[in-house]
């Protein structure tokens, strides 16, 4: 490994760089990175305010609902259909008790709705919807 001391050299030769103003030209390569494995835009007010963690899995099921593929309506509520299983997918660095927890804060906070619209009796899949109102007066909330 080269040499990692401030103003030394790093593993492809290059002078390391330790001013703030070169901190902003490595997090755009890292965003750019990552924004080819479809990261989304969360809002800094909602992950603000209820925690980064939840704001994730928040709009990742905005997400869901937006597409009609993945989604339902019922009554004039869309609606998407996962086992805790098929979310943890989604979010393999969750572990399956913190994704319960980050989806039972949601739903304590009344910005998600959770329901079981069982097709047979073996069926423990659950049925998630967004309650946007709720979710805009969070987007909306003061950060300072």
């Amino acid at each position: 490994m080269g040499n990692m001391q401030p103003g030394g050299l790093s593993p492809l030769g290059q002078p390391f760089r330790t001013e703030a103003a070169y901190y902003p030209f490595l997090l755009g390569l890292i965003m750019k990175k990552l924004s080819s494995k479809n990261i989304r835009h969360i809002p800094v007010e909602l992950a603000c305010s209820i925690g980064i963690n939840e704001a994730a899995v928040l709009d990742m099921f905005r997400f869901w609902l937006d597409d009609a593929e993945s989604s339902d309506e019922i009554n004039g509520i869309r609606w998407f259909r996962a086992t805790i299983e098929q979310l943890q997918e989604h979010f393999p660095f969750f572990p399956k008790l913190t994704l319960c927890r980050i989806i039972s804060k949601l739903s304590d906070l009344e910005l998600i709705h959770i329901v079981k619209i069982n097709i047979g009796l073996m069926d423990r899949t659950n049925s998630y919807s967004v309650n946007y109102q709720k979710v805009n007066s969070f987007e909306k909330m003061d950060v300072n």
